[in-house]
């Protein structure tokens, strides 16, 4: 499935239809329940959450998960959050940032 990793996430999230896709099961949120996102001005409703899964990176290591459900844009099925990213050996070093160093 395309995945997206953000090293700002503190969740990882999927699609409903990608977790149905991949048999994933989903627990139903508690009714009025949210999802609030970096700025806890904003928030989106819970649409649930799927019970323990392991994934599988193409190195064949594996990390337990857990996804929170969400709507996403049409070219992204899951964004790993960077605690999962780590945890199956993926890391990001090295990169360049345009904005200047802060001290």
């Amino acid at each position: 499935m395309r995945t997206l990793v953000d090293t700002e996430e503190n969740r990882s999230v999927i699609t409903q239809a990608s977790a149905k896709k991949a048999r994933l099961s989903i627990s139903p949120p508690a009714n009025d329940s949210f999802v609030y996102l970096a700025d806890k001005a904003f928030r989106t409703l819970r649409l649930g959450k799927t019970h323990t899964t392991t994934v599988q990176d193409s190195t064949a290591s594996t990390e337990d998960c857990t996804f929170e459900l969400m709507n996403l844009p049409d070219n992204i099925e899951i964004i790993m959050d960077m605690d999962n990213m780590r945890e199956l050996g993926l890391d990001l070093t090295g990169l360049s940032s345009p904005f200047p160093e802060i001290n």
